[in-house]
């Protein structure tokens, strides 16, 4: 059985937290391998917490089988951070909302297909109704 443990912040939250060192460094100008080399960090790498969060993600986000799911949002907040979190969350109210429009364009493109053949009779009802046009205008 899966069991998650409480965690004070998050894996984005940590990330947000040393970049926010980093960039108010005094070594800003010289960039991580200054700090590196002073001795303010042992070792520089991405940070991703492998924890239960990424094989959750993977099991009920990142695999095809579950594109009919809702998306696991607090899972991608708490892994990926607020703001990716917010994208996301967004990207699938965006999405939901243009399933209307699409649905919309597909009824009307199978009209189409199916009223192609009035297409002629259009031509020849505009051309007569031009020429009667042209005939009783009157000019003053």
């Amino acid at each position: 059985m899966l069991s998650v443990q409480f965690h004070p912040y998050a894996s984005g939250h940590k990330d947000d937290c040393i970049h926010d060192i980093v960039l108010h460094s005094l070594f800003v100008s010289q960039g991580i391998n200054s700090l590196l080399a002073r001795g303010v960090y042992d070792s520089a790498f991405p940070l991703h917490d492998v924890s239960i969060a990424k094989i959750l993600l993977h099991d009920e986000w990142a695999n095809y089988g579950v594109m009919h799911k809702y998306q696991p949002v607090d899972l991608i907040r708490k892994y990926f951070g607020e703001q990716i979190g917010l994208y996301f969350a967004w990207l699938g109210v965006y999405t939901q909302l243009l399933i209307p429009p699409s649905v919309l364009g597909i009824i009307v493109f199978l009209y189409d297909i199916h009223s192609f053949n009035l297409c002629i009779y259009i031509v020849w009802i505009c051309s007569l109704k031009l020429m009667w046009d042209s005939h009783f205008t009157v000019t003053v």
